[in-house]
């Protein structure tokens, strides 16, 4: 089963996945179903977790109504000719069995309506808060009610700067809190106030992070000794050197300016890196100091991309001439004295 996820927005993403002739899917939970068995291992696969999902269906029956719900869902604007652009694009085939799964539609609250003060941050995100009068709905109650549920609509201005967390799981799923304890509202709102005001200062902090050198470079000869009898085994010689570019922002956080994707392929982070700020997922925040680093200039870069490299030609040397040696190879290169001069 071919499935995919796409950015709908930069914060908004949808999951896309080929369908079965005549089987009808649900979701259920965190899981995809038909006929009471979960279609999962496809999606786990590619780390596709549901969470307040909903299937909309084939994108052949999904109405030009609901394709455009699901834009402003997003906190844009676009319609079906859009999403079946995007789908083209990407090889999809535009019929019943090409489905879309995306985040459950905002409700509507209803309730008893009720003024409420909360204490969230202000638009400047500067770590500044304010008392604000919020509309609380609160569940109405009947002769045979159990439970009380209320709700509240997140602050605009709070909700659409966490969701863009670069961390998608700590990107809120709907655009209010509900829960049966008014207390918890106020203190979800408190989080996201956190959040957002980390956010945007984390934004700030990355336009005024410099750009730094970090080189490792350790030379040693050690004694080697026979781990039973003591004896002596010659001298051991070790040489460790590596260098990387990274970003230091004001608070002394640091962030490398590539990243390593598990095919070893590098991607190019720089300053984005910074804001985007992954260090829960471990991408590009560094936790242990480098031993020195220097600022970053073009030619101090390229200098040591040469010493690198020199490195690398004697590494290749060593290994060629002195892997698998026995007495005619060694003799050989007594031979040729010219051969100890192994980077050039």
């Amino acid at each position: 089963m071919r499935v995919e996820k796409y950015p709908l927005t930069d914060s908004y993403n949808i999951i896309v996945f080929r369908g079965t002739p005549g089987v009808d899917y649900s979701i259920s939970g965190s899981n995809l179903i038909y006929r009471g068995h979960y279609v999962q291992t496809d999606f786990q696969n590619k780390m596709k977790i549901f969470n307040n999902a909903q299937l909309l269906g084939g994108i052949s029956k999904i109405s030009d109504d609901k394709v455009v719900r699901l834009y402003e869902e997003a906190l844009s604007e676009g319609n079906k000719e859009d999403l079946v652009k995007l789908l083209t694009e990407n090889g999809w085939e535009i019929d019943e069995l090409t489905y879309i799964i995306c985040k459950k539609f905002n409700k509507k609250l209803s309730g008893k309506k009720i003024p409420i003060l909360f204490h969230i941050c202000t638009e400047n995100f500067d770590y500044e808060y304010k008392d604000v009068e919020l509309d609380v709905y609160m569940s109405y109650i009947t002769k045979t009610s159990k439970k009380v549920t209320f709700s509240v609509r997140i602050p605009s201005h709070i909700y659409k700067v966490c969701l863009e967390d670069p961390v998608e799981n700590l990107r809120p799923s709907k655009d209010y809190i509900e829960n049966e304890s008014l207390g918890r509202l106020h203190s979800d709102l408190s989080s996201l106030s956190s959040q957002a005001n980390s956010l945007v200062q984390r934004e700030k902090s990355a336009k005024k992070a410099k750009k730094y050198i970090a080189i490792n470079f350790t030379s040693n000869e050690n004694t080697m000794r026979d781990n039973y009898q003591w004896g002596y085994v010659g001298q051991e010689m070790r040489t460790v050197f590596n260098w990387y570019t990274f970003y230091k922002t004001e608070g002394n956080e640091r962030f490398t300016f590539y990243r390593v994707d598990s095919d070893t392929s590098l991607h190019t982070l720089g300053i984005k890196g910074v804001s985007d700020y992954t260090k829960f997922d471990k991408k590009n925040w560094i936790s242990s100091a480098p031993k020195v680093f220097v600022e970053w200039t073009q030619e101090r870069e390229d200098f040591l991309v040469a010493l690198e490299d020199n490195f690398r030609k004697l590494s290749d040397n060593l290994n060629k001439f002195l892997k698998d040696l026995d007495s005619e190879k060694l003799d050989l290169l007594v031979a040729n004295k010219e051969l100890l001069r192994l980077n050039q």
